[in-house]
């Protein structure tokens, strides 16, 4: 067992010799592998100092040759990209802004006679092989931009715009859209150098074409202003100014790429005509206004009440015509803008017409004597109003709605500070409760307000001679028996009168007046315009018999009169309460024979006559 346990210990022994030889070995290697990491680490400083080292004396001998030259003298190529290349390897290290300024004013110097050069190349006939090496220069000195501009600033002198007077701003859009592509097939594809020195050809020489033609923007305004101006002259109206409008439109709606290579330029073109349009599109609330207040000036003229209603009934015919034309055309041409565009207009036109109607009710129907026929021409024609203004509100409603939910994309691409402007002057008129512009809402108001009087003024005037005569005779006979001063025991006779007795005449005119009155309405029984004007004015929905509504009107006048006239029944004398009551027989027969039901003042009449003996029971 000793000799077993001696030779574990020999063997344990050697393998820890071999861990340590293998220790020391590992320490000696890594030792050596430190010593490399140091020398390399000491040598990659010394060539960075050495680099620093060249740079500042590169720094210092370009600074002095710069200091040596003129003022506005260029520096030597040399001296030049000495310095950047100085100022790179300062960078990497410590930015000093002092180093930067100096070399960037030494670059630009340097690169102003450069400008000229890039010009000279572009009309040279090998453009291509002078720019490359030029556009090298710039990007070595960091100044690619430069390059860039300095051909935009080319594209932009040889794109000047040779405008002429047009007939229509399709025209003038035409003009420009043929400019620009000229313009871009000449730069893109002569002697083809765009593509070897720009990044991207197509979009570049679009987008220095776009802001060539926005820089001469106030040429393209004046033909625009001309053009539409001249228009105007032609049809003062303004009708064909808002259709020209409209073919800008959908002339800008047909621009598209007919391939891929096309679509920078064909961006440019929308870019631009989208611009025409929006400029155009400023002054269209005061166009739309100007339409529709020559329509709504409806002159009436000062001869008969019946000639002016002839007047008014033509003019808003073509009025509501009128209207309803630019509500189509300014969908077409602003979609979901359009009522930001018309409401003005429409604000304006309904503040012109109740001022044109207030008018006409007061000096025409509300203090004289007018035809039956008169009065009820005027009831149909504030019902077409009246159906009118619901159509209207309808579909302004849908604009509004269709205003409100639209989003960032759908907006269109003519946007600009101007519609930006009218869009808030726009949310600021517009009201949740009145689903829309205040003004419109309040002008609505007040044109109901109108119908509401026109009714009311039209029922007092049919039922007047209804109640005139009446009203006299039952004066009359008050007065007559306030003269006498009879004293009648109330109720001493209580028998019925006898069968010949007849109703007063002046009943008996109210009752066959009445029923002529009936009869002469029946040429307006469907009537759709006065129904309408009728149910606004009683706030139902609708009414479905005209002759109906006015004779219950007029026999209520008729019954109100009569109840005033004979006042309390149980003071009368016996001999007129025996008269009145056969009055009311002859009246409440009327009434049943026209269908109308009567007041319920006028119900509890025959109550009382029966209840004095004057009626029997039913």
């Amino acid at each position: 067992m000793l000799e077993a346990c001696a030779r574990s210990c020999l063997e344990l022994r050697d393998r820890l010799k071999m861990v340590v030889e293998a220790q020391a070995k590992e320490r000696q290697l890594t030792k050596k592998f430190d010593e490399i990491a140091v020398f390399d680490q000491a040598d990659r400083r010394a060539s960075e100092l050495a680099d620093i080292v060249k740079a500042r004396i590169a720094w210092k001998d370009g600074v002095k040759a710069i200091e040596s030259l003129d003022e506005g003298e260029p520096a030597p190529e040399g001296v030049v990209f000495s310095l950047q290349d100085a100022y790179n390897i300062f960078s990497k290290y410590v930015t000093i802004a002092e180093r930067g300024e100096f070399l960037e004013k030494v670059k630009d110097v340097f690169l102003s006679w450069y400008s000229t050069r890039v010009v000279l190349a572009l009309q040279s006939d090998t453009p291509a092989e002078s720019l490359i090496l030029i556009k090298n220069k710039y990007d070595l000195l960091h100044r690619t931009d430069d390059f860039n501009a300095v051909i935009a600033h080319y594209i932009k002198d040889q794109s000047s715009l040779n405008l002429h007077e047009v007939n229509s701003l399709p025209d003038l859009f035409v003009d420009l859209q043929n400019a620009i592509v000229t313009n871009y097939t000449r730069l893109r594809e002569n002697r083809r150098w765009a593509e070897k020195v720009l990044e991207s050809p197509s979009k570049f020489i679009a987008n220095a074409l776009t802001e060539s033609i926005l820089a001469q923007w106030d040429d393209v305004k004046a033909v625009c202003e001309v053009t539409v101006g001249r228009t105007l002259e032609e049809d003062p109206s303004g009708a064909l100014s808002l259709r020209m409008v409209l073919a800008l439109k959908r002339l800008l709606s047909d621009v598209a790429p007919r391939n891929e290579e096309d679509r920078e330029v064909t961006e440019c073109v929308l870019i631009i005509g989208n611009r025409l349009l929006a400029d155009v599109a400023a002054s269209y609330p005061r166009l739309a206004s100007s339409f529709l207040t020559t329509h709504a000036n409806i002159t009436l003229g000062t001869g008969t009440v019946s000639s002016s209603l002839e007047q008014l009934s033509n003019g808003l015919s073509q009025l509501i015509k009128e209207s309803d034309f630019l509500m189509q055309i300014a969908n077409e041409t602003f979609d979901c803008l359009a009522i930001v565009y018309i409401t003005p207009a429409y604000r304006s036109m309904y503040e012109n017409l109740v001022s044109l109607l207030s008018n006409f009710y007061r000096i025409s129907i509300e203090k004289l004597s007018v035809k039956d026929n008169d009065i009820l021409r005027l009831i149909n024609i504030s019902g077409q109003i009246m159906s009118w203004l619901e159509s209207d509100k309808k579909r302004l409603k849908e604009m509004l709605d269709a205003y409100r939910s639209r989003s960032e994309n759908s907006s269109p691409a003519f946007g600009s500070t101007a519609i930006d402007e009218e869009i808030e002057s726009f949310e600021k008129k517009i009201s949740a409760k009145a689903e829309g512009d205040l003004g419109i809402a309040k002008a609505r108001s007040e044109l109901r307000k109108l119908n509401k009087y026109f009714v009311a003024r039209a029922i007092e005037l049919l039922s007047r001679p209804l109640v005139s005569t009446m009203e006299d005779a039952l004066k009359s006979i008050r007065a007559e028996r306030s003269e006498k001063n009879e004293q009648t025991i109330i109720g001493g006779d209580a028998s019925m009168p006898p069968f010949s007795s007849a109703p007063n005449e002046f009943v008996t005119s109210a009752g066959v007046a009445l029923l002529s009155l009936a009869h002469q309405l029946s040429a307006y029984s469907h009537d759709s315009n006065m129904a309408i004007a009728l149910a606004a004015a009683s706030k139902v929905e609708y009414i479905d018999d005209v002759i109906s509504w006015w004779v219950q009107k007029c026999a209520a006048a008729v019954q109100d009169c009569f109840i005033d006239g004979v006042g309390e029944l149980r003071a009368l004398p016996a001999n007129l309460a025996r008269q009145f009551s056969v009055d009311y027989v002859y009246l409440a027969d009327v009434f049943e024979d026209l269908g109308t039901a009567p007041l319920p003042e006028f119900d509890r009449m025959r109550d009382v006559f029966t209840e004095l003996g004057y009626i029997t029971k039913r």
